[in-house]
């Protein structure tokens, strides 16, 4: 039989056709097979069909194929570590949408858009630190021993700063105890407190922030504190962050109230005020006055 030499769907095949083999299949030189011979046609076809083949096996989640492939650059979904969080981000015209959602199904979904200068590891990174900013962290505070204690009681009466210094960092763990220490160190070294205030703000410290203030702020005073004087401070310092010269200006205006003879118990009820009669109103009146005058010009600001 003679030889066939002829184009068949793309591949160019030369030999005797005794017996039909698929045109896709390519055999060593052989007399009585066929052989393939590659054209830019049949190495399109191949790549299609692989294309598709691929394509088809990744949409049925499997994984030996998605094992395989490269990471789509315009996608990510990760495990926030040590939460029950999960980020799916896609890159999307002007920026990163950022999808979170948490296991356990205790929290609704968030979503974010992240800058559209980000490349996929800075994204993932970036959603990791936007979800843990996000998130309350159980932080396990270290108890002042006795000997701490009466030493900083000490120290707060000639510099109750130091004393808010140290009361704070003994009472952070060790980890955020160092990293106070370095931010503290670099606003002084440098005179940008912003790093240094941010790292106070944050979930983790400014609880502790906060209780240390109100302690060496009372040790520095060497009041005492009573159900009423706790009552005024909570309904006058409510709603502002604390700080010293806040909690000053408020101790001023308590014992202002005190000497004007007004009674500094917390704000009557609006039920209240409106079963006074009008001698009462009057007289109310008359005293609001009165503290006004004396107290008129003091600090009401948080800061300093």
């Amino acid at each position: 039989m003679s030889s066939i030499d002829s184009w068949t769907d793309g591949a160019h095949i030369v030999g005797q056709p005794d017996t039909f083999y698929d045109p896709l299949a390519k055999h060593r030189n052989s007399d009585d097979e066929w052989k393939v011979i590659d054209s830019p046609l049949t190495k399109a076809n191949v790549t299609k069909r692989f294309v598709d083949f691929v394509n088809a096996e990744a949409a049925k989640g499997n994984r030996e194929v998605l094992d395989l492939l490269p990471e789509d650059e315009s996608r990510f979904q990760v495990n926030i570590s040590g939460t029950d969080w999960i980020a799916t981000g896609e890159q999307k015209r002007g920026g990163w949408l950022v999808r979170f959602q948490d296991n356990t199904e205790a929290n609704q979904d968030i979503q974010v858009k992240l800058s559209g200068k980000f490349d996929r590891d800075a994204a993932i990174s970036a959603s990791d630190k936007y979800i843990r900013s996000k998130i309350a962290p159980e932080v396990e505070y270290d108890e002042l021993s006795d000997a701490e204690s009466a030493a900083l009681q000490r120290l707060s009466l000639s510099s109750r700063e130091s004393a808010l210094s140290q009361y704070i960092f003994r009472r952070l763990p060790h980890e955020l105890a160092r990293e106070y220490h370095r931010l503290e160190q670099q606003a002084n070294r440098t005179g940008n407190a912003v790093p240094f205030l941010e790292f106070c703000g944050t979930d983790a410290v400014h609880p502790i922030v906060e209780e240390a203030i109100s302690t060496v702020w009372t040790w520095h005073k060497q009041i005492r504190v009573t159900p009423e004087l706790q009552s005024y401070f909570q309904h006058e310092t409510d709603g502002f962050v604390l700080s010293f010269p806040l909690l000053d200006s408020t101790y001023d205006r308590y014992l202002a109230a005190k000497e004007s003879g007004l009674a500094v118990e917390e704000a009557p009820t609006l039920s209240e005020l409106e079963s006074l009669d009008d001698e009462s109103v009057r007289q109310l009146y008359q005293d609001t006055l009165r503290l006004k005058s004396q107290t008129q010009g003091r600090a009401r600001g948080i800061l300093a």
